[in-house]
């Protein structure tokens, strides 16, 4: 069913497409006229203002304050010094902070001038243009010294010229945004990703000066996708991810994620100020002794198996046993450690990159007795890797072999990198990144994912724990509905779901390598098969 639109609207859409045709996809703006006819659910009034607002289904989709101020605002992070120009009443402002801090005044001076250097330094790289310049031929044989070679359209003698920057917005909205940047850089090349076709197709017809916004040859409009990759130099129109949870969902979910790991790493370093400080007083002697992870402290496999800490474990733990037998390799996170070792099983190699995770490993845990570590002689052949991130509690514990794995903190700390150290694993997501390049540099060829489900089974996100103890770990357990191996919709824990996405985004660059999934009712990871092991047996069961 179509959206209730009057004539005088759909002119003004008409109007706005026309004024995109010149410069904008043919099929990408036949795709948002499809989707104005399509559109339902929606309602959308007018707020009248300084400015007036459209909002739609509740959400405002853009300021009726001052747009210009609101746009800075939003892109003050961006890279280009002139976006950070003074706001409305900044004057005002300026006037009462000297009044009680005169000092200030030079200090202020002294910004605005190193502003202005930069802000000039901009202006004459977005608009510089490369002047052809010799190739050096020194190195060349004799006959061809005398030879001048110029070449300003190979990037190999382009001596260092940079592109102008190029800004990446997630939204469209009213496109004030687009309008504003191309105002304080006319050149300035703008990529608007569509998140929501309808939605954009709905403020095409409200709103007559949209299309003006977007019509330039610089502004370069994109149909998101859930493969979408979220580019570095990005402005997220927030109101347009809250809107239309049917489109684009994965892609609004990495968006999300992103901006939450952002903000959970500054407050992060708020909160773990004091134990960080310890670890650098007491951890670090020791870590100048420690034995780092080389680049072949562990032989290429075949096969490697990934056990996370999802209550999935309780059902594929025979799995686990069989393929331990047929010679896979097993790297376990320390959150799995307390349900693998009242199995008895201790796994070739465990993980830890949490500082927080020393809780439930000591005896002064918060909850009362320890959770891991207490069969120390379960590890005698195992191997621990760390980093200086981990509690030296967790370390002590262990009895097998340990290996720190050199971070660049460690650098700035003055502990010396060992010959042939590894270096270039990913640490952008814990544990989970870790074991994944850790088995990815092993040479795998199947990769298997256990536990990885990050949804609830009974009351607890963690196999073999309890549920007080389960929310001493997670914390507020926050959840999303996702779509799970076994067709039903389950919750999964909201800050654990960003590993799920981590690990689809690193499916996705090793096509070459066999991905399987042995979670039987956890979330659907996107690129892996399904392990039907379990079926299987009982089909044979069957045929006996």
């Amino acid at each position: 069913m179509a959206i209730k639109m009057t004539s005088a609207q759909i002119e003004v859409f008409k109007a706005n497409l026309e004024r995109l045709v010149p410069y904008q996809d043919h099929e990408l703006l036949n795709s948002l006229a499809k989707g104005l006819y399509t559109s339902s659910n929606y309602h959308y009034e007018r707020i009248k203002g300084l400015q007036s607002a459209i909002v739609i289904n509740q959400i405002q989709l853009y300021s009726r304050h001052n747009v210009a101020e609101e746009c800075a605002r939003l892109c003050a992070h961006l890279p280009l010094p002139k976006l950070h120009q003074e706001l409305a009443a900044s004057k005002q402002i300026d006037e009462v902070e000297f009044a009680y801090f005169p000092k200030r005044r030079e200090q202020k001076a002294a910004a605005q001038e190193l502003f202005a250097q930069a802000s000039a330094e901009n202006e004459r790289r977005l608009h510089a243009h490369p002047e052809p310049k010799p190739l050096d031929t020194s190195s060349f044989p004799k006959i061809a010294r005398s030879l001048v070679i110029t070449n300003v359209a190979d990037p190999a003698f382009a001596h260092g010229y940079e592109e102008p920057p190029r800004v990446t917005v997630y939204g469209v909205a009213a496109g004030h945004v687009v309008a504003y940047l191309h105002e304080v850089y006319p050149e300035l090349e703008v990529d608007v990703v569509i998140l929501n076709p309808e939605i954009t197709a709905i403020m095409l017809a409200l709103d007559e000066k949209m299309g003006a916004r977007l019509a330039s040859p610089h502004t370069h409009l994109i149909l998101g996708s859930d493969g979408t990759e979220i580019v570095p130099n990005h402005v997220f129109l927030l109101p347009e991810i809250i809107l239309c949870p049917n489109s684009n969902l994965n892609l609004k979910q990495r968006i999300m994620y992103h901006e939450e790991r952002t903000y959970s790493r500054l407050i992060g370093v708020k909160r773990r100020h004091d134990i960080n400080e310890l670890l650098a007083q007491y951890n670090y002697p020791y870590y100048r002794m420690a034995a780092q992870l080389l680049n072949n402290t562990f032989s290429p496999c075949r096969d490697v198996v990934l056990v996370f800490s999802g209550p999935s474990l309780n059902e594929s733990f025979e799995r686990l046993l069989a393929l331990k037998e047929e010679g896979a390799r097993i790297i376990a996170c320390d959150s799995a450690l307390p349900f693998l070792e009242r199995q008895n099983f201790a796994p070739d190699i465990v993980v830890t990159a949490d500082v927080g995770m020393y809780m439930i490993a000591g005896e002064d845990c918060e909850l009362g007795k320890p959770q891991c570590f207490i069969k120390r002689d379960l590890y005698e052949h195992s191997a621990l890797i760390f980093t200086a991130k981990t509690h030296l509690r967790l370390v002590a514990l262990f009895s097998g072999k340990r290996y720190l794995l050199y971070t660049s903190d460690l650098g700035q700390r003055n502990v010396v990198k060992q010959e042939h150290a590894l270096t270039d694993l990913d640490l952008s997501s814990g544990s989970a990144s870790i074991m994944l390049s850790l088995a990815l540099k092993q040479q795998a060829w199947s990769i298997y994912f256990m536990g990885l489900d990050t949804v609830a089974q009974q009351s607890t996100f963690h196999a073999g724990l309890s549920s007080e103890l389960d929310q001493a770990i997670t914390g507020t357990a926050q959840t999303d509905p996702v779509e799970c191996n076994d067709g039903k919709m389950r919750k999964a824990l909201h800050s654990y779901t960003a590993s799920r996405l981590y690990v689809e985004s690193v499916i996705a660059k090793h096509p070459q390598v066999e991905f399987i999934n042995c979670s039987s009712f956890g979330a659907v990871i996107k690129g892996c098969s399904q392990d039907f092991f379990k079926r299987s047996v009982e089909l044979d069961d069957v045929d006996e």
